[in-house]
């Protein structure tokens, strides 16, 4: 029994029903504008794409510029430039004309497809064939990984037809019924290496300052409370030094977070996006 073809948008072009099983990338839309090399490693191009809305910048190509979901670059195309040229806009992301299927039809979990190209509107201008116009078709391929938020592999065109592309993710939202983490993180229930690290730290601390009181004792014959005056001035100090360290650690791990997923020169806020809902 072959599967069947759907496409049920319920939720701001973020959402697919297929076989009655909910896709939804709201998330991912979050994290903006993302960028993915081809998948030839010679080839100048790279790729620059949003998910559940369209992108801001107009690539300025004839005979009609536009902005699109999906753009694509050539680093190659002029000498010396800092940027990138923009030689295309291949695909919008409009749901409403999307054909989602399973990615595997024996495995509904291995991810979903999302392919535009059935409308003229779907993508720019691609060439003519028997005096008709074609257009260029994408196929969104998210595949099942339920232990990446989100990784963008590579994206191609097609060997057959040169007006075909494809862009592969990554993503654990891709996954049937699959509920991801609360926290956006790992799914490992044990301990990290930076726990046990932390761990070991204190444990040292502890094994440090009794050692220290036995030695001073020993030495002083004196078993009293001013025996433990020197541990506990190295104490006082020590945690007043370790609060300061961790707020200033904490500041600088925030600001690196804002810089990285979602919040980064090449991120854009939910605002920024195109909003394709009529």
């Amino acid at each position: 029994i072959l599967y069947t073809t759907e496409f049920i948008i319920c939720n701001a072009d973020c959402s697919f029903d297929l076989n009655n099983i909910t896709y939804d990338f709201s998330e991912l839309k979050k994290m903006g504008v993302q960028s993915v090399d081809d998948s030839d490693p010679k080839s100048d191009f790279t790729y620059t794409f949003a998910i559940c809305g369209n992108l801001t910048d107009t690539c300025q190509v004839n005979p009609d510029p536009g902005t699109g979901a999906l753009q694509q670059f050539d680093s190659g195309s002029i000498a010396d430039a800092d940027d990138d040229t923009c030689v295309e806009w291949l695909s919008t992301w409009d749901a409403s004309t999307a054909i989602v299927e399973l990615t595997n039809a024996s495995d509904p979990d291995g991810g979903i497809s999302i392919y535009w190209g059935e409308g003229d509107g779907d993508g720019n201008y691609c060439g003519t064939e028997k005096k008709h116009p074609i257009y260029y078709q994408t196929t969104w391929i998210f595949n099942c990984d339920k232990s990446t938020k989100f990784k963008a592999q590579y994206a191609q065109v097609n060997a057959l037809n040169s007006c075909q592309y494809e862009v592969v993710m990554d993503t654990w939202f891709a996954c049937a019924g699959y509920d991801p983490p609360s926290n956006g993180g790992s799914t490992s229930s044990g301990f990290s290496l930076g726990y046990v690290a932390i761990i070991c730290f204190f444990a040292a601390i502890i094994l440090g300052l009794v050692i220290y009181y036995v030695i001073l004792g020993a030495t002083s014959k004196n078993w009293g409370k001013e025996s433990l005056t020197p541990p506990f001035n190295l104490c006082k100090y020590f945690w007043v030094y370790t609060c300061v360290g961790c707020k200033v650690s904490f500041e600088w791990a925030k600001t690196k977070m804002n810089k990285g997923e979602g919040g980064g020169t090449d991120a854009i806020d939910d605002d920024q996006l195109i909003d394709t809902d009529e």
